[in-house]
């Protein structure tokens, strides 16, 4: 049977904020540590460029942290830790294109040990304390990216993404997305408060999960997982209290959240806000893979097989 049509009720998700730094080896290590210390979650989600570091050092560096997403130390670390860990992992590197063109890339992988799908950062951040244009790198093609995992049907953008309700309401009302992830690295700079509220918005107004992940460490932390909906919700069988929940502060830690497919029903059926809709162009629409692992081909350079 289909997963679609027989979702599982929960989907375990475990944001990993590590600290890391311009050396890919030792962020492989620190990611490995924390995703063994913490088995048995369908869904690991590592923050954006986790494998290279982020800041001026990684991007003055980038001949040597670039990599390819299919055969390069990441790929081949996290698609061993996939197969053993049996769960799906979403990391980001430094993307190495032809032409000496780099990307902010999140790569996913399944566990089965295959690719999944791979995303490039679209909106390039060069306000606050970021200069990702500034420094070398290439804005993706706008091209949303979702996946299938588990039954359930994750979105997946990066960091400055967040600022663009639009690319949101692609992922959620077009592709049928139930949760986001979002990995990220917000610098502790003017931009820094705002994020929360942003996170917050973009998972009431599209009724979806969001996880945000950032780095650990004194610039960065404060990663947060929010629900589609803030405060009680009443169903049939259960009763649902809403809350985000948030990383502690700037160390390292895994923030878990279990995604709960009935309180997600709840919330759309109680809130229908997405039926009065009159500038949207259409119903949600999901489009599947051969393969059926990723959700939309617009940006699938690969495919996976269902698990």
């Amino acid at each position: 049977m289909s997963l679609l049509l027989d979702p599982r009720r929960y989907l375990s998700i475990c944001g990993l904020q590590i600290q890391t730094i311009s050396d890919v080896k030792l962020n492989l290590d620190a990611a490995e540590k924390m995703m063994r210390a913490n088995p048995g979650h369908d869904l690991y989600v590592l923050p954006e460029l986790s494998s290279a570091g982020y800041g001026v050092d990684t991007f003055h560096c980038r001949e040597r942290l670039a990599e390819p997403p299919l055969n390069g130390p990441s790929f081949n670390r996290f698609s061993r830790l996939a197969v053993e860990l049996d769960a799906f992992v979403a990391y980001g590197i430094l993307r190495r294109n032809i032409g000496d063109t780099y990307y902010i890339c999140h790569v996913v992988v399944g566990p089965h040990g295959r690719p999944v799908c791979y995303y490039d950062k679209m909106h390039l951040c060069d306000m606050g304390a970021c200069a990702e244009g500034a420094q070398g790198v290439t804005a993706g093609a706008a091209e949303p990216c979702a996946f299938y995992c588990r039954g359930w049907t994750v979105g997946l953008c990066i960091c400055y993404d967040l600022r663009f309700p639009e690319l949101w309401r692609d992922l959620a009302w077009k592709r049928g997305a139930d949760v986001v992830v979002h990995p990220s690295a917000f610098v502790r700079d003017a931009t820094f408060p705002s994020w929360h509220a942003f996170v917050c918005a973009r998972a009431v107004e599209n009724q979806v999960y969001v996880v945000s992940v950032s780095h650990a460490g004194e610039d960065f932390g404060g990663s947060i997982a929010h629900p589609p909906w803030l405060g009680p919700v009443a169903d049939d069988d259960d009763d649902f209290d809403l809350a985000p929940a948030l990383a502690d502060d700037a160390a390292p830690c895994a923030l878990v959240c279990r995604l709960d497919r009935r309180a997600l029903d709840a919330v759309r059926r109680q809130f229908p806000y997405r039926k009065d809709a009159r500038l949207f162009d259409g119903p949600p629409v999901v489009e599947t893979s051969l393969h059926g692992e990723v959700a939309s081909d617009w940006h699938a350079k690969i495919h996976g097989q269902r698990k």
